[in-house]
């Protein structure tokens, strides 16, 4: 039982931190477009 919450807590801390990777990257790739969005006349 111990070891079966330890590897779902694992697989489940994996996804949150791959999915906090993706939102930080779409999130720098958004305000980098809005920067050259604004930058262009």
């Amino acid at each position: 039982m111990n070891t079966a919450t330890e590897v779902l807590f694992k697989s489940s801390a994996t996804k949150w931190l791959l999915m906090m990777r993706l939102v930080w990257k779409t999130r720098i790739v958004s305000n980098y477009l809005t920067v050259a969005m604004i930058q262009v006349p």
